[in-house]
């Protein structure tokens, strides 16, 4: 059974008055930032723009929530922009695991126990630094 679509404009934050078509029944939307960061081959930090690289491991995004007005359609408005950290553990397979990092930690929860062995992790002022080049290449 198909899910109907519907088309919005979003409300404030960077895609301020964006259309957009979302399921009906979408209670929030995150929209990633056309920035991210990734690692090259070499361990070399590089700013990437459009969809996330394989190796990416720190984007943003922003999300809007539904707010719905009397006998109007629904209206989605900025929230907030979040920071997306990715787990810097290694999958059994040998390749970064695609989940999400818990706050302020650099491993999900499935790798919460494990020590990875990404340079992320043995300088965690490196992370700071990082966010900080996010922050300034996302503002760009």
């Amino acid at each position: 059974m198909d899910q109907e679509m519907i088309e919005i404009r979003l409300k404030g934050g960077p895609k301020n008055g964006e259309p957009l078509s979302i399921l009906a029944d979408q209670e929030s939307i995150e929209l990633p930032f056309e920035t991210h960061l990734s690692m090259g081959v070499d361990g070399t930090i590089l700013i990437c723009r459009g969809q996330l690289v394989s190796n990416w491991f720190l984007a943003k995004a922003s999300v809007y929530r539904k707010q719905v007005r009397a006998a109007d359609e629904p209206e989605y408005t900025f929230v907030a922009n979040r920071e997306i950290v990715r787990c810097a553990a290694l999958s059994r397979r040998g390749q970064q695991c695609q989940g999400e990092a818990i706050r302020g930690a650099l491993c999900c929860p499935a790798h919460a126990e494990q020590q990875p062995a990404a340079d992320l992790v043995r300088n965690p002022c490196l992370l700071k630094e990082l966010r900080e080049i996010a922050a300034e290449s996302c503002a760009a």
